[in-house]
């Protein structure tokens, strides 16, 4: 007698085999939230393990310190831009020196007319002293009389008194034309101050607006987002704080780009 066997129809299918083994997770690559500068920051509402778009809002600081910085950053280069446009302004000064320069030229004929009072002044004087000679030589001789001499001796007297007063009107008015001279001068310099005055508006409000582009600059990066889709790995900040430049606040990973390692 022969032995019993079993018989089955052949047929193609697959062959599974599973393997039970410990193994580690890992991503390649992570992405660290971190303090961009020393400020305040609100509470983070973000919990591990949490879902998070590319470019959500994922943590900011307290904005409140950063809008005055601001406001005040932006007043003094407001305050700078209306006291550089006054200073620029020299209008006024030009019509000032434009009439000093009237001025002086007025008081140059003011002078020569003084001078030439006083020139007039001392040939009258000349012609009553040189008459009130001839005429006394004449009173000593008889010739003529004492009214004769006292009229002429009055006009003399006259003449002096005239051809004085013209001198010194003469000379008070070239010392007002010396001091009328340095007008011009005064106000081209002051117009020369003003223009190195703008120089020291002009270099404080390229400070100021480097400032005010400095805060701005700090504004922007005091909103932090996400740079991936993915989820929240852990969270090192919770409640609202003072935190220092660098410090982690969040951690971000892709879990579609997780590795398993595990020896086999």
């Amino acid at each position: 007698g022969g032995s019993p066997v079993q018989i089955a129809i052949a047929e193609q299918s697959d062959i599974r085999e599973s393997v039970d083994q410990e193994a580690q997770t890992r991503l390649p690559r992570t992405h660290r939230i971190t303090m961009p500068f020393a400020s305040r920051l609100n509470e983070i509402e973000l919990v591990e393990g949490q879902a998070v778009e590319q470019g959500e809002v994922v943590c900011q600081v307290v904005m409140r310190d950063l809008d005055n910085e601001l406001a005040e950053a932006q007043a003094a280069v407001d305050r700078l831009s209306r006291s550089i446009d006054e200073s620029q302004d020299v209008s006024v000064e030009q019509s000032t020196h434009a009439q000093a320069l009237s001025f002086v030229e007025s008081m140059v004929n003011t002078v020569a007319a003084a001078d030439a009072r006083a020139e007039a002044g001392k040939a009258q004087l000349k012609f009553a002293t040189e008459r009130l000679e001839r005429i006394r030589q004449l009173g000593s001789s008889g010739a003529t009389s004492q009214d004769e001499i006292d009229r002429a001796q009055l006009e003399y007297e006259q003449s002096l008194s005239s051809f004085r007063q013209d001198s010194l009107t003469s000379e008070a008015v070239r010392s007002i034309e010396a001091a009328t001279k340095l007008l011009p001068r005064m106000v081209q310099d002051f117009i020369s101050r003003k223009e190195l005055g703008t120089k020291v508006l002009l270099k404080q409000k390229d400070e100021a607006e480097a400032r005010l582009r400095q805060i701005e600059l700090r504004k922007q990066r005091g909103t932090m987002t996400s740079p991936i889709q993915g989820v929240v790995l852990s969270r090192a900040i919770e409640n609202e704080q003072f935190v220092q430049a660098g410090t982690e606040l969040l951690t971000l990973g892709d879990l579609s780009l997780i590795e398993l390692e595990s020896e086999v």
